[in-house]
């Protein structure tokens, strides 16, 4: 997966909106799997597409409460 996420292809495949989102559903599967360092970093590269994105924003809280 980091494989196409850090592709050239990745950017030019998809718009920003729609990045903000796979970043953020990677994350939340990272975190599904108690991978909770590689989903931060996920949710991380979400926010800094759209800083405000709510989903990312509540995902965000969560994991880092799980420390």
């Amino acid at each position: 997966l980091q494989k196409l996420t850090g592709h050239a292809s990745f950017d030019s495949a998809f718009n920003p909106a729609q990045q903000t989102e796979i970043h953020y559903l990677l994350g939340l599967a990272l975190a599904g799997s108690n991978r909770f360092g590689e989903a931060r970093a996920e949710v991380q590269k979400s926010l800094s597409l759209q800083p405000g994105y709510p989903p990312a924003l509540r995902l965000l809280r969560q994991l880092q409460s799980l420390k």
